[in-house]
């Protein structure tokens, strides 16, 4: 009896303690499956379901090209007064063109003594006309200096009434519009110094980049239309160019900067009390930029 009752509590005492064994596990399970299910535990599941993103590479600016031209002073060289004074007695007359089919009003002035081969074609934005130009002085002051200098009233615009309606207003057109123009004015390889203000940049750039052996220099006066020109066209480019901007342009002018610096013989100047068309407001300084520019042209051809 003294046997079994010992064996007996053994029994009872293993039986105890495996049931407090099994009282603990079931409190363990139900606490892990309240912690699982607790906010706390929510975001861990969240960032799981969250979709992999990848961190955007921070864009490199574009370097620009060191090239001689970038380093020209382009201020060095002050207009002389005799050119001034001769100016005031030059005064543009009519050009009458027929390119393809639109009857183009163009003024010119041929300068007393031909000091160079070169010509410079000026366009206009959409709200001038060639005869700004005139009115401006510049064409007379060319003159003086020895450059032949034309102005141009772009379909639709000013004496030029007829526009491109009709034949489809689009780049390729203006391009070949743009080509029969020198063509009539019988200019040749490297003999145009092209000056493309605002809207008129729309003629200008399409036509350089596609005949950039006409042009011998650019001259851009915050152009619309700098975006169609592809980055690997921009690098390409080999015509000197110049940029010239207000500093009140907060449109064209920066835009246009930022689309052709990289263009590797460019320089940009940002005029001060200047606005879109920082010509009128500065013409001493545009003057002087037009004189420098074209005689480094002539002392460094392409």
């Amino acid at each position: 009896m003294v046997v079994l009752g010992r064996t007996a509590k053994i029994v009872l005492g293993s039986g105890a303690l495996l049931l407090l064994l099994w009282v603990t596990l079931l409190v363990f399970s139900a606490n892990s499956i309240e912690e699982s299910s607790s906010p706390s535990s929510q975001p861990l599941r969240d960032v799981k379901k969250q979709p992999h993103v990848t961190k955007k590479k921070k864009k490199t600016q574009e370097k620009e090209p060191d090239t001689p031209w970038r380093k020209y002073n382009l201020k060095e060289l002050v207009i002389p007064e005799s050119a001034k004074q001769a100016a005031k007695n030059l005064t543009p007359v009519p050009l009458p063109l027929s390119v393809r089919r639109i009857e183009t009003h163009t003024i010119v002035v041929n300068p007393p003594e031909v000091k160079s081969q070169l010509t410079f074609v000026f366009l206009h934005g959409a709200a001038f006309k060639s005869q700004d130009w005139a009115d401006l002085g510049t064409l007379g002051l060319l003159g003086a200096l020895g450059y032949k200098s034309i102005a141009v009233d772009l379909p639709g615009f000013g004496k030029t009434t007829t526009t491109l309606d009709g034949i489809r207003d689009n780049y390729v057109n203006k391009v070949d519009y743009m080509t029969t123009l020198m063509k009539e004015l019988q200019l040749k390889e490297k003999q145009i110094v092209l000056v493309s203000p605002s809207m008129s940049g729309n003629y200008a750039l399409p036509y350089i980049l596609t005949h950039p052996e006409m042009v011998a220099g650019f001259v851009a006066i915050s152009p619309a239309a700098s975006g169609i020109v592809p980055p690997s066209k921009v690098k390409a480019l080999q015509v000197p160019t110049i940029l010239i901007y207000g500093d009140r342009d907060t449109s064209l002018g920066p835009t246009s900067h930022r689309d052709l610096k990289t263009i590797p013989n460019f320089q940009a100047f940002v005029l001060p009390k200047a606005g879109h068309a920082a010509y009128l407001d500065q013409p001493d300084t545009f003057h002087s930029l037009l004189y420098n520019f074209v005689k480094k042209i002539d002392a460094h051809p392409r």
